[in-house]
């Protein structure tokens, strides 16, 4: 966490919903909010009561977290189905209305003097040596901490992820006699016609003639009012109840399994609420979960703890697999949420849900429930996570178990035309395209400046070679390594200018060491003294491969490292010339291309037909020394190294310019 010098603000609020309400109630519990300048930047002024909160707890805790004077109703018992009444040990299920938990939020803020701006803001987060800096409405602000609570943004699902919605729409009753038990709410009454979703009845009686009467569906679709009416309508006729409706109640709640995309990486900007994943999936259930997020982020605060971000685990698989049943099986719901209910004590659901229960007490869950049903969203989501993972893969990778295949039944023709067609797709063409991102502009002067700018660098490397092979080569496998190095971190967003030079040197040095007889042959031809009679070991070549890969993935984590060192490791099952030409078609070319993608507003298509003219002129000359000369490999290589450099260098500018 960076410590900011002289900040405007210590804390700044973006939003003031549960997540960051509770956590301003936590922070001033902990003594953490004393001298300091705190900021609020909330669109709503917060007077309505726009929702209430419900959960589990145990009331001790609740008068530890201060809710006492917040909670406007509390049931001892619960009633999920057909089961009979429940009474949780050491549990009460609490009400509490939205704008108790803003009042005192506001008065919390007003008790530390905190500046309150109804804005918006809708900027990335962003955060620097300073610490974080906002512009709200036109104002550049800066803050030592920022809790972001505003609402987040979720990728696209995959196969395995599941998109559904908790809604609902209720009314506040009053009865004409006195009916209800004020000590027993109904959480799941299933007696509704489920209509092609999970939907059921909670009723939460407030007294003996009050009570919320709410239609609730787990669904792809959100209920509508004249639907939700039509079931309240008939349920409490069903119930022989006199009533009238004295206020009513809706709202959506996102049951998503998908990954949130806009959830901060920065040390001093910290997700709160729905956006650090404090809603969980499979119940929509938040409040107690943002509690537990509030206590991490006071730890963080006070350097007790090293991070704040919500870890997955277990229960995020349990949360899946009950969405994928509800999705693929909406009529079933019932029977799922009955069982769990019907088979095991209310505070050990309760505890299950709310991820504070150990594996014996999962494994005992989850046996209560409808085993094949289960057992085939189990198999399911087994097969596709693995076909994501396998969709995944780089395509280096694909390419390089395609080409051992190919080269193991002798199908050599094909595995050469196959990387023909990659060289004229990607290998010649992003090497092609320089003139659209160096040209200055298209006057006769520019472009003649650019080609001799071009082919003076090459003209330099072949003077070298010519001088000095050695000292030329020296500088080939230099530069080469470093560009390498610097388009595949630039491709995985990495940023670390020596560690790409290092992995630039590692993955050529790997190619050419599991391959030193061929390369000392191709070396040989390019007139390189070399005194080397006998390749060197395969176990030598192996080690530099896998300890270079276990260094990088040490440093980073990334997937993307350990999918560098398997490809190196398979590509030694193939000679050097497929073995060097799949890693710079599938892998370096592409991170080229894809890096003028990003310079260029042009498509694929008119990318490479701009390129055609440069990629015929390469190829006519490659043909041309070919057939009219006596080449070796080794002298193909210094003719793509002079034509390679000025590539180098142009790629580089680039670079500079995309920072």
């Amino acid at each position: 966490m960076i410590t900011p010098a002289n900040p405007v603000y210590d804390f700044t609020f973006l939003g003031m919903g549960c997540g960051n309400s509770l956590l301003l109630m936590a922070l001033h519990s902990n003594d953490l909010l004393a001298n300091k300048k705190i900021l609020v930047v909330e669109p709503d002024p917060k007077e309505t009561n726009d929702r209430t909160f419900c959960f589990w707890m145990n009331p001790a805790t609740a008068a530890h977290h201060g809710l006492r004077d917040i909670i406007s109703h509390e049931w001892s018992k619960v009633i999920v189905g057909d089961t009979p009444a429940q009474q949780p040990d050491a549990l009460k299920y609490y009400h509490i209305r939205g704008i108790a938990l803003y009042e005192k939020t506001k008065k919390l803020l007003r008790h530390y003097g905190a500046e309150i701006i109804h804005h918006s803001y809708d900027g990335a987060p962003h955060q620097d040596q300073h610490g974080c800096e906002l512009i709200v409405n036109e104002k550049k602000i800066r803050s030592g901490v920022v809790f972001d609570n505003r609402p987040p943004e979720y990728a696209p699902p995959a196969t395995t992820d599941v998109k559904l919605y908790q809604s609902f729409y209720g009314w506040v009753i009053k009865s004409k006699e006195d009916i209800f038990d004020s000590d027993c709410c109904t959480i799941m009454d299933f007696s509704v016609q489920q209509e092609g979703a999970t939907q059921f009845m909670y009723v939460l009686p407030f007294s003996r003639n009050q009570a919320l009467f709410e239609c609730t569906r787990f669904g792809e679709n959100i209920i509508t009012k004249d639907s939700a009416e039509e079931a309240l309508r008939g349920y409490l006729k069903d119930k022989q109840i006199d009533y009238s409706i004295e206020n009513h109640e809706q709202g959506v709640i996102r049951m998503f399994s998908c990954p949130i995309t806009n959830q901060s990486k920065e040390s001093n900007w910290i997700d709160t609420g729905e956006r650090a994943g404090c809603v969980k999936p499979s119940t929509g259930y938040s409040f107690v979960r943002n509690l537990n997020h509030a206590e991490r982020i006071v730890q963080y605060l006070t350097n007790q703890a090293r991070t704040v971000r919500q870890v997955k685990n277990r229960y995020a698989y349990y949360d899946r697999l009950l969405l994928q049943v509800l999705r693929d099986h909406p009529s079933k719901g019932k029977t799922v949420f009955t069982r769990m209910f019907s088979a095991n004590r209310a505070e050990k659901v309760f505890a299950f849900l709310d991820e504070n229960t150990k594996p014996r007490d999962e494994i005992a869950m989850l046996g209560s429930l409808p085993i094949g049903l289960f057992t085939g969203a189990a198999i399911k989501d087994f097969f596709r996570r693995s076909f994501n993972a396998l969709r995944q893969l780089p395509r280096v990778l694909w390419i390089t178990l395609l080409a051992i295949v190919l080269y193991q039944v002798q199908a050599e023709m094909i595995l050469y035309s196959m990387l023909g067609i990659g060289m004229l797709l990607f290998g010649i063409p992003h090497g092609a395209l320089d003139h659209l991102h160096a040209l200055e502009s298209a006057s006769r002067k520019s472009v003649m400046a650019y080609i001799l700018k071009y082919l003076g660098l090459s003209a330099l490397i072949l003077l070298l070679f010519w001088l000095s092979p050695a000292l030329g080569l020296l500088l080939f496998l230099a530069y080469s390594a470093w560009h390498f190095g610097e388009a595949d971190f630039s491709y995985w967003g990495l940023k670390n200018n020596v560690a790409a030079v290092l992995w630039g040197v590692y993955f050529l040095g790997a190619l050419l060491l599991s391959h030193s007889q061929e390369v000392i042959t191709v070396i040989r031809e390019m007139a390189v003294p070399v005194s080397m009679n006998q390749s060197l070991p395969d176990s030598f070549a192996m080690t530099w491969t896998i300890t270079g890969g276990i260094f990088f993935l040490v440093w980073k984590k990334q997937a993307v490292i350990f999918y560098g060192m398997l490809t190196l490791i398979l590509l030694q099952f193939l000679p050097i010339i497929p073995a060097f030409a799949i890693f710079f078609i599938a892998q370096h070319s592409f991170h080229g291309w894809t890096m003028l993608k990003r310079a260029l507003p042009d498509s694929d298509m008119q990318l490479w037909k701009k390129a055609l003219p440069f990629t015929i002129g390469a190829i006519a000359l490659s043909v041309l020394m070919i057939f009219f000369t006596e080449v070796s490999w080794g002298q193909g290589f210094i003719f793509f190294a002079a034509l390679g450099f000025p590539h180098v260098v142009l790629m580089y500018q680039l670079e500079k310019k995309l920072r």
